[in-house]
């Protein structure tokens, strides 16, 4: 009966240490993913038409941006969504 017990407390200090290891892996995809974020925008009000190309939409925050900032921005990538 002993080595069964040993053998079970080993399983469980597995299984913790695997838990354990998952939230840490977890935390640390949660700061990647902030990171990847951290020079996004997301700009609304801005009408899309049917078919529009990601180039229409990245000309249109564009111009939008240029009008009511005064500002000139360079569009990494752009996403509809």
């Amino acid at each position: 009966m002993k080595p069964l017990e040993t053998k079970l407390d080993e399983a469980f200090e597995t299984v913790s240490n695997i838990a354990s290891d998952l939230k840490a892996q977890q935390q640390k995809t949660e700061y990647l993913e902030n990171q990847l974020r951290r020079n996004n925008i997301r700009v609304n009000g801005i009408e899309e038409s049917d078919r529009e190309t990601w180039q229409e939409s990245e000309q249109k925050v564009k111009m939008a941006v240029q009008e009511k900032l005064g500002m000139d921005i360079s569009i990494e990538r752009a996403h509809c969504v």
